[in-house]
């Protein structure tokens, strides 16, 4: 499950079952935990000439991503340390930080 996929709750899903951050609903641990592996699994079956086209762009992705769910999870959080393995240039600095990296 995507956190896109997220802004829309079941309705079985009460507030101890999401988190919220910047008023972006994301699933609890368990299932973000998933999604960070579908994630994985996606990323590496993409051959490496095609990523490096567009390396730039998931560094931002996952950038914004790790840092919007540090707050929650801290430094140490396995999804944390999965996401940083994909990036291999700069974060952003913050999670609303879009610029373009030419």
């Amino acid at each position: 499950m995507s956190i896109a996929a997220c802004t829309a709750l079941p309705p079985s899903w009460g507030p101890s079952r999401v988190m919220s951050t910047k008023g972006i609903y994301i699933p609890d641990p368990p299932h973000l935990s998933v999604w960070v592996d579908h994630l994985m699994s996606d990323y590496e079956a993409v051959p490496k000439e095609v990523l490096a086209e567009f390396q730039d762009l998931v560094d931002g992705t996952a950038g914004r991503a790790v840092r919007s769910l540090l707050p929650l999870l801290g430094e140490d959080h396995e999804v944390i340390r999965t996401l940083k393995g994909i990036i291999k240039g700069e974060m952003p600095s913050s999670p609303d930080d879009f610029r373009r990296r030419d």
